[in-house]
Parts: C-alpha cells; structure tokens; sequence
C-alpha cells in the first residue's frame, strides 16, 4: 500500500488475488487458539492516518484470512445502544402473543415481522424440528411509493410497524444506525488490507446495503427434551 497516496500498491494487489485464487490444499494452514479482537478506532476516526488504518487493514485481513471470525472494539458504539435493545426487547416478548401476533409475518410481508415460537423449523437427519424461540425480523426499509416496491421486487417491501413499541423502534433504529456506520468501517479496513482503495466497497457496491436485523428471545424449556409439536426434539442451541 502507497501510504502516501492511498493507492493500492501493484504487489499486494497481487499477492491478495493470488491467495484468493491458490487451490485450498496449496494454501498454509494456520492453527489459532481464540478468535483474534482488533481495534478499529483508527477506521472509525476520520482524523486517523492512514498509516494507523494501515496497521488495523492488515490485522482484519489475517483475521479473515487465517480464522474466518473476529472481534471488534474501539468501535465507539456506546454500551447504552446495545442495552437498549436489550431492555426494550425483554418487555417487547414478555406481552401477551395476541399482542406480538399484530406484527406476524404472512403473505406479503416478505419475512418481515413477528415469528412466534416453534415457527422456525430446523431440518436434521430423522427429520425436522421446531426451535424454541420467537424472534422479530426486519429487513431494510422501504418507503411505499419506493420504486422497487412498486416494480414488485422480491424483499423489498416496507417493515412491519412497531407503532405500539415506541420504545422498541427507537432502540431499533438506533441499533441499525450504529451497525451500519461499523460495518462501513470495517469494510474499509477490508478493502485496504486486499491492497484497494479504502473505499472500494463505497458508493454502488456496498455503500447501501440490504441489511438484515433479527432479534431473538429463547424462553426456558417447559420441560427438559419437550416437544412441542413439531415431529421432534427441541432444538436449543444456535452457532453464531
């Protein structure tokens, strides 16, 4: 990388598609005891050099490269962000389900919505199974008068109205906000690390994405190994 200019220098270019490009058993293989954590700040700091981003590209490029995952911190979303989805969303599921059924996904909604409990099916060896869970699923927003919704294209589609949660929709919202601006950031640690421009992925791209939020409550268990109703176990556990 030209830390001077910011153009992506020829070799690394280079280097970076032909790891892209090596079959998988020429590839080294790197063992890892933990998932690496890397310090965005400098990504998220518009007053940063380019040589800290530099620095922090390199980081998430061996993280992707060798692990696949990676934390993040000094992203600057506050704690408050985070908690208030988390307090807004407990006495969001603790309603009665006729109240959460209002904002049921059906016909038409595209996904979006309330899913209640045991609506998720899991398919495994003997069959399938229900989760216990009930989550709220939201895509990115659409206006009515939007034109790829009014051409009918596929998940584009307004969200559902949380107009009886405000305090929910506010967390909501303000959650989306704060992912986006770190997934941005990220993006361009990614784009440097490959040897490209910090804002490859800008503009046409990525630079407004098709996000997607779901937020999740799993219930206990009314029973150890219950079944309720779907033709199997209980499936309780995610990998994320």
């Amino acid at each position: 990388m030209d830390l001077s200019s910011g153009r992506p220098c020829a070799a690394a270019a280079t280097d970076a598609a032909a790891v892209a490009a090596a079959p998988d058993e020429k590839r080294p293989h790197t063992e890892f005891s933990a998932i690496p954590t890397v310090d965005i700040s400098p990504l998220c700091d518009p007053d940063s050099s380019l040589e800290s981003r530099a620095r922090v590209a390199a980081q998430l490029h061996a993280a992707c490269r060798d692990v696949g995952f990676f934390y993040v911190v000094g992203h600057g979303c506050a704690p408050t962000v985070s908690d208030g989805v988390r307090v807004a969303a407990r006495e969001w599921f603790a309603r009665p389900t006729v109240e959460k059924n209002i904002h049921k996904i059906r016909p038409g909604t595209e996904g979006r919505g309330y899913q209640g409990l045991g609506s998720n099916v899991t398919r495994y060896a003997g069959g399938f199974a229900r989760d216990w869970h009930e989550a709220i699923d939201l895509y990115k927003d659409f206006s009515p008068d939007h034109p790829d919704v009014l051409a009918g294209r596929p998940l584009h589609v307004p969200n559902v109205r949380l107009d009886d949660a405000p305090v929910l929709s506010a967390a909501l919202d303000a959650w989306r906000d704060e992912a986006l601006r770190m997934g941005a950031a990220i993006l361009r640690g990614i784009a440097l690390g490959l040897g490209l421009h910090e804002h490859f992925f800008a503009g046409d791209r990525a630079g407004d994405p098709f996000w997607v939020m779901r937020v999740i409550h799993y219930p206990p268990l009314p029973t150890p190994g219950a079944d309720i109703g779907g033709g199997g176990d209980v499936v309780a556990e995610t990998v994320a």
